[in-house]
């Protein structure tokens, strides 16, 4: 699938972020982004945070966008919790003025330092090694063989259970990279995951990250040559008109 909306194509324009401070992404801790016990959902984005110059503006942003409810963390002295209709799912952490805001999302892994090693062999790249961050778990900051980033994250059985996605929740994410195939080698290698090819009613091809018969995410093919690979996480609204005009 090639055939990106416009409003998509102008995202993805931009680089994912410039890492020249990670060590601040972490500090000295970090809450917990689930109260459940007993679960890991590997292979999966269980959790997003949102890396910005501006917290308070950027809050007051997705506040009046999605109807988040945002509030300092407790204990995490700049670090707020994004929940959704009671219930966590995201975050916001400040960056320098020199960095690029981005949303960064966390894919379970049970072994993150043995994860990272699958990175490497795979041809992908460590940001930030692996690090037991308070209250949270273990993290690492990676990019993918394209250079797509993201965190991995070993919250010791604690991820977030599976629920109905509702109005708010984040419902799906897309991998835009450059080489589908490669992608594909690429996460089957680091989390088992099979690149599987489908067609919709009207017959176009779409590229799907399965586990087992579970669709974990899409990959798409960029048709642009100077953009960055990105791994991009949707929100489910009732209206996207109204919610563009918002």
């Amino acid at each position: 699938m090639t055939m990106i909306p416009k409003i998509l194509r102008l995202l993805l324009i931009f680089p994912v972020l410039i890492f020249s401070s990670i060590p601040g992404v972490f500090g000295s801790g970090l809450p917990a982004i689930s109260d459940n016990t007993g679960d890991q959902l590997a292979g999966r984005f269980v959790w997003f945070d949102l890396l910005t110059n501006d917290p308070g503006k950027a809050g007051a942003y997705y506040e009046e966008l999605f109807d988040w409810d945002i509030n300092k963390a407790e204990g995490f002295p700049g670090y707020e919790l994004i929940s959704n209709q009671g219930l966590m799912i995201g975050g916001i952490s400040e960056i320098g003025d020199d960095e690029l805001p981005a949303w960064l999302g966390l894919f379970s892994m049970a072994n993150v330092p043995k994860a990272i090693d699958k990175v490497r062999q795979l041809g992908g790249g460590i940001l930030e090694p692996a690090q037991d961050v308070e209250g949270r778990g273990t993290m690492a900051i990676v990019e993918d063989n394209a250079g797509a980033t993201f965190v991995l994250i070993d919250t010791g059985l604690r991820d977030p259970e599976t629920r109905p996605i509702r109005t708010g929740d984040w419902i799906w994410t897309d991998l835009f990279t450059k080489d589908t195939d490669e992608a594909g080698k690429f996460y089957e290698g680091l989390a088992g995951l099979k690149l599987q090819i489908f067609k919709d009613t009207a017959g176009n091809e779409f590229n799907l990250l399965m586990a087992g018969n579970k669709a974990r995410s899409a990959v798409v093919e960029i048709a642009f040559e100077k953009v960055t690979p990105i791994w991009l996480p949707y929100v489910r609204v009732n209206d996207i008109e109204a919610t563009i005009e918002r």
